[in-house]
Formats: C-alpha cells, sequence, structure tokens
C-alpha cells in the first residue's frame, strides 16, 4: 500500500504553488461548510415556521423558548399565526361594540378599552404588543364610525326639525291664505308675518350648513308662490252659488292676462294650474248641486204621473237651483211641474164628476195636441182621480186632509193615540163626518195610519192603560162609538169588543177581561186550542165570524181571572162556557145568549128575554127609526125599484140575524132558505135593529099598550 507523505522541497518555486493550492482547497471546503450550514439553517427555520403555523392555527400557542434557529422561527411563526387568528376575534369585538353604540363615540371607544384590557391581559406575553396594536387600530376605526353616525343622526334630527316645522308652516300659511279675501288687511299681515319667519327659520338652516342657499330660495319661492294660489282659490270658493263663483274665475283669468291683482303675479303655467283646479272644483260644485236637483225632479215627474203631488221639499230645492244655476231647462220643467201641482191639487178638492169633465177635457186636447206635455197631464189627472177613488174607499179622512177637506189640520187631524182625551175623539167624530160631507164619502173616524198604530200601542199597555182608553173613546165617541169601534176593529177585533161591552157599561166584566189578559200574557194562565171549539159550538149562527176573534180574546182574558180567582190549574170548560156567556154581555139581569122564536139570538146585558119579548110585542111603528142602528127606517123591496115602509107588527114576525151583541139584521124570509133583507131608508143598506135601544124607546099610554091585530093588507109579501 503506496504511503503519501508530505515532504517540503527545497525549491522556493514549488513550495508556493503549493501553498496557493492548499489555500484555495481550504476556502472551497469553507464555502461548501458554509453553503451546508445555511441550508440546514433554512431548512430548520422552515420546520420551526411549519410547527409553529400549525399550532397557531389550532388556537394554541405552545413556545419553546430554547434559542435554536429551529426554535425560534417556531415561536415567530406560532405568535404570528395566533396573531392572525386575534384579529378576526378582535374585528368582531369591535363590531359587536358599534352595534351597540353605533352613534355614540365615547360609549364605544370606553367599552372596547374595557374590552381590550381584558383581552390582552389574558394573552401570553409574546402576543400581548401585537393583540394591543390590533385592539388599538379597531378602537380609531370605531370611534371614528360612531362619531360619524352621530353627526348623521343629528344632522338627519336638525332637517327632521326643520321639515316638520316647515310642513306645518306650510299648512298654516295655507289655511290663512284659504281665508284672507279681498280688502283684508289684517289677514294679509298675518299672512306676510308667517312668511317671512318662515324665511328667517330658512335662513338660520342655511347659516347652521342644514340646507343649501338655492335650496332656501327655492322653498320661499314656492311658498309665497302656493300662498297666492291659494287666497285666489279661497276667494273662488267663498263665492255663495255655482254662477258667481264662475263670474269670479272669469275676472281673475282676465287680471292674469292684465297682469294686474293676485293672478298678474303667477307665472303661466301657475296660473294654469290653479285655474284648471277651479274649474275642476266649480264643475264638481255643479254637478253635486245638480245632483239633488236631478233626484228631486225625477221624484215629482214620477209623483206627477202616479197622479200624486210632488213633495214640497223636492220643489223648494228645483226652484232653488233653477234659479242658482241659471238654467232655462230646469226652470221650465220646474214651471210645468207647479202647473201641474196646481192641476191636480184642483182634482183633488174638486166633486168626482166634475174631475171626471176635466180629465176628459184633457184627454182630448191630448188627442189634438199629442205632445209629451199634454199626453203626461191627461194621464196625471186620471191617475188623480184613480187615486182619489181608492183613498175615498179605503181612507177617506187621510184624503179629506190632504185635499183640504179638514178645517185646521194642524190642530184638527193630530193622530189619536192610546192616550188621547175624550175631547180629542169628540173632535174627531165632529172632523170626520164634516169631511165626508164636505167631499161626498164614506165617513171614517180613523186613518189607516192611526189604526195601525193604535193597535201596536194597546198590546203595550196594562190592563189599567187599556181600561182608560176605553173610557175616553166612549166618552168622546158617544152615539158614534158602535162605528169607530167597526173601524179599530179592523186591526184589533178585541179592542172593538171590549168597546161595546163598556158602551153597555159592564164595567166590571171589561176589568176582568182586561186583567185576564195580562195573566195570560204573564204566563200565569194557559187557554188551550181546545177552548175555540168549545166557543164555536156554543156561538154558530150566532156571532158572526169575523167577530170571534174579538169574543174569544175577551172570553179567554175573564176565565184566566175566573180560573185565578178560583184556583183552578187545569182548563175547566164550564167554567169557560161562564166566561163566554159574561164576554157576550150576561149578567144577572138577562143579556148574552137567548132563543127567541126558536132561534138563538145575541141581546145587550141587563135586558132579559122575556123583556125582549115584550119590548117587541109593544114596539109602536113611530118609534122604529129610533131602535134602528142608524137612525133610518126599515123598508121592504116590493120591486126592482120599489120600497115601502115595514110595520112593526110586520116586524114580529121576521127573522132576527144577529150580526153583534144585540144588534141584527132582519131577513123577511128564513134566512136559510134564502134570506130577503130589509133596506134601511137612509143608508139603502140592511136594516138593523139595534136591542139595546129598546128599553129606550117612548111607549104610548093606554088602549094603545094592547097588541093590534093585523090586517089583511099589513102582510109582507112573499119574496
Amino acid at each position: 500500500m503506496a504511503t503519501w507523505r508530505y515532504t517540503e522541497v527545497d525549491s522556493g518555486v514549488a513550495g508556493e504553488e503549493a501553498s496557493q493550492l492548499l489555500r484555495r482547497q481550504q476556502k472551497r471546503l469553507e464555502r461548501q461548510a458554509d453553503k451546508a450550514s445555511k441550508a440546514a439553517n433554512a431548512r430548520a427555520r422552515r420546520e420551526g415556521a411549519l410547527s409553529g403555523a400549525l399550532e397557531g392555527m389550532q388556537g394554541e400557542m405552545n413556545l419553546r423558548r430554547d434559542g435554536t434557529i429551529r426554535g425560534v422561527a417556531h415561536d415567530l411563526a406560532a405568535v404570528e399565526t395566533f396573531l392572525q387568528r386575534l384579529d378576526i376575534t378582535i374585528r368582531q369585538k369591535a363590531d359587536e361594540v358599534l352595534q351597540q353604540h353605533a352613534d355614540d363615540p365615547a360609549a364605544a371607544q370606553a367599552a372596547l378599552e374595557k374590552e381590550r384590557e381584558q383581552f390582552v391581559q389574558a394573552l401570553p406575553p409574546e402576543a400581548q404588543p401585537g393583540a394591543d396594536t390590533m385592539f388599538r387600530r379597531q378602537a380609531l376605526i370605531v370611534t371614528r364610525q360612531a362619531r360619524q353616525a352621530f353627526e348623521q343622526r343629528q344632522k338627519q334630527e336638525r332637517l327632521a326639525v326643520l321639515d316638520e316645522m316647515l310642513a306645518r308652516r306650510e299648512q298654516d300659511i295655507g289655511r290663512l291664505a284659504l281665508t284672507v279675501a279681498a280688502g283684508d288687511e289684517e289677514g294679509e299681515q298675518l299672512l306676510e308675518q308667517e312668511l317671512q319667519e318662515t324665511e328667517e327659520q330658512l335662513q338660520r338652516a342655511v347659516e347652521q350648513g342644514e340646507i343649501t342657499p338655492l335650496r332656501a330660495q327655492q322653498m320661499m319661492r314656492r311658498l309665497r308662490k302656493q300662498a297666492t294660489m291659494l287666497r285666489i282659490e279661497g276667494a273662488v270658493d267663498g263665492a255663495p252659488d255655482v254662477a258667481a263663483k264662475r263670474r269670479l274665475l272669469e275676472e281673475l283669468n282676465r287680471q292674469w292676462q292684465e297682469g294686474k291683482g293676485l293672478a298678474g303675479t303667477l307665472e303661466a303655467d301657475e296660473w294654469l294650474n290653479v285655474r284648471s283646479r277651479l274649474e275642476a272644483k266649480i264643475r264638481a260644485d255643479s254637478a253635486a248641486a245638480a245632483q239633488p236637483a236631478r233626484g228631486a225632479l225625477r221624484r215629482a215627474m214620477l209623483a206627477l204621473r202616479s197622479g200624486e203631488l210632488p213633495d214640497e221639499l223636492d220643489m223648494l230645492m228645483l226652484q232653488r237651483a233653477a234659479a242658482d244655476s241659471g238654467s232655462e231647462k230646469l226652470a221650465q220643467a220646474v214651471k210645468r211641474l207647479d202647473k201641474g201641482r196646481h192641476i191636480l191639487t184642483s182634482v183633488g178638492r174638486m166633486p168626482l164628476p166634475e174631475a171626471e169633465r176635466m180629465a176628459a177635457e184633457a184627454r182630448q186636447v191630448a188627442e189634438r195636441d199629442p205632445t209629451e206635455e199634454n199626453v203626461a197631464l191627461a194621464r196625471a189627472i186620471e191617475a188623480r182621480i184613480a187615486w182619489k177613488r181608492k183613498l175615498m174607499r179605503e181612507d177617506p179622512l187621510s184624503l179629506a186632509a190632504i185635499t183640504g177637506h179638514v178645517k185646521d189640520r194642524e190642530r184638527t187631524m193630530r193622530p189619536l193615540t192610546a192616550g188621547s182625551n175624550a175631547e180629542a175623539w169628540r173632535q174627531r167624530v165632529e172632523v170626520a163626518e164634516a169631511a165626508a160631507a164636505a167631499q161626498g164619502s164614506a165617513v171614517r173616524y180613523l186613518t189607516n195610519e192611526e189604526r195601525k198604530a193604535l193597535k201596536r200601542e194597546w198590546d203595550g199597555l196594562d190592563a189599567q192603560g187599556r181600561a182608560a182608553m176605553l173610557r175616553q173613546l166612549a166618552q168622546g165617541a158617544r152615539d158614534r162609538l158602535v162605528r169607530v169601534l167597526d173601524e179599530l176593529g179592523i186591526e184589533k177585533p178585541e179592542i172593538a169588543h171590549l168597546g161595546v161591552l163598556q158602551m153597555w157599561r159592564a164595567d166590571e166584566t171589561v176589568q176582568a177581561a182586561l186583567e185576564g189578559q195580562d195573566l195570560i200574557k204573564g204566563g200565569v194562565v194557559r187557554v188551550p186550542g181546545s177552548a175555540r171549539e168549545t166557543l164555536r159550538k156554543m156561538l154558530a149562527r150566532v156571532v158572526p165570524s169575523k167577530a170571534l176573534e174579538g169574543v174569544k180574546k175577551t172570553a179567554d182574558g175573564i176565565y184566566a181571572k175566573l180560573a185565578v180567582d178560583a184556583g183552578v190549574q187545569d182548563f175547566d170548560e164550564q167554567l169557560y162556557k161562564q166566561a163566554v156567556e159574561m164576554a157576550l154581555g150576561k149578567t144577572a139581569a138577562g143579556g148574552g145568549l137567548a132563543t127567541w122564536k126558536g132561534r138563538k139570538i145575541l141581546l145587550p146585558p141587563n135586558l132579559a128575554v122575556e123583556e125582549f119579548e115584550r119590548l117587541m110585542e109593544l114596539l109602536p111603528d113611530n118609534q122604529l127609526a129610533v131602535v134602528s142602528q142608524t137612525g133610518g127606517r126599515p123598508m121592504y123591496r116590493k120591486g126592482k125599484d120599489e120600497l115601502r115602509p115595514v110595520r112593526a107588527h110586520e116586524l114580529r114576525q121576521m127573522h132576527l140575524v144577529p150580526v153583534a151583541a144585540g144588534v141584527f139584521r132582519v131577513s123577511v124570509s128564513d134566512p136559510e132558505n134564502g134570506a130577503v133583507w130589509l133596506v134601511d131608508e137612509q143608508t139603502g143598506g140592511p136594516w138593523l135593529l139595534n136591542a139595546a135601544k129598546l128599553p129606550r124607546i117612548k111607549l104610548p099610554a093606554g088602549p094603545s099598550l094592547e097588541r093590534r091585530a093585523p090586517k089583511p093588507d099589513d102582510e109582507v109579501a112573499a119574496p
């Protein structure tokens, strides 16, 4: 094996070369070593930074603190990564503080400072400087944002106050401008004062930087123009009627064209705007004024075509509308309506034959000149005549009041009520008979509305109230009571029946019926439906079917009173029959159901059948009109147009058919085989015998009391 050995050469040149070679070799080795050292250091730093970053990303900061390259790189990377994560947390906390104190810089700064102290102190010393820097940076940002928000809010509040102030002033200026009339110096001064104060406030807002000078100028110009336009509108709106508004608007338009007055201060577009609004208002006012007039005109025309008079309020409205609008067409319509009202009023007042002649003349005129007006007038007159006939048949008293056949209508035609006194009933009897005589109609003492109203009031009264009404009615109507009761019986049959009992002075019976009706109404006593059959059997062919309801109501009331007094619980048919007989006027002295010549009849109270027979036997000829229901003598119809008087002894041979208690129609023949009724001399209708008047007849004295034997020529001819 060869062995290398260094030997010195004793040569100057050779030694120098070797020395240089050695130095070069040494430097190369040093460079390689340095390069390797740097590579090792870089690798250590990379590895340390990676491990530190991984720990920092996991939210931990485990520092080595060993002074090595790897350890230092690890610690630096861990702190840096940890601070990056802290930056997110710090920003979140800053955002929370900003949300809580968005417009309060001092509170935001204090809250964030408190958060910084608590947060930074809890960190490792290596992370505290970085976290503190982050917090301070976020504090500056949050404080600045809070200050900006605070200033913005203050500015918005000032602008809101300014806007509200301007809105209120604009409203006040508008209201004031609408009320300032021409020549109103005080109003003009107030308006100008409001405008000046508004301008001063706007100037202060400009000085404070809340609005720009240009905007302030624009706002004041708008307010002044608006005040001028509202003054013009107020002046037009304040005109008394539509015609005056049109005239004033024409005058304002002339002033604007000449550049004078308030209108002259407006620009073209402003004046056109004002004028268009005013024209729209005038059209709306005209339409609103015409709407009721059109309705009134339509109602009035329909009334005339139906033969009725137009309403007075409608006519007054039409007259005013015609005067205000100046419409010639409406004025002509009102004139035609007035003419029609006058004609129909005349038709309503005149007798029917004369009205029919007028209708015939109107038809002839319409045939010769068939204009719409002539045809409508002819139809209106015919409708008026039909209306008059209908009312004469159904409600002649209302007709008399409408057509003026009732004098002092406001006083004498006051509606009769349950509380009307005897004088009111007496006056109504007189007024109704006078009105019937004036217009040639049948007598009706009550209007249809009064009958219905009295029925409603009767149902709402207690026993004492109903008894008081019957007493006042009997005292006021007197000998017309039956006829008044007949009218009341149309709506309330029990009033008619109780009124007849009151007329017969059966006061105890009436009071028992009224008290018993209250007991039934209160549910104390119940009358079963079988009672109606009991009543029907008792009164068959005795009481007319239309009067049965009144008898039943009275009988039910009397039965309820008797049952309570006797302590009866279940229905007692015998007690009910007693109540029916009392309701028919039966007293201890007589009255009620009786039998005469084999037929059931109904006698008034206190008149026994024996007394009735005696009085009928003694009835003289000159008293037949006295016992008549209407005051006329009985007549017998021999032929189609021939009537002859009936004598008393003939009357005793005829058949009595009850129509009410003690009131009979008289038939020559048996009614079951075909009745031939006696005729009333005065009314031309059936003659009625009132048995209640028999005790009041004047009987002759002496031998005339004996029954006179009939003569052959006195016999009544067979039908």
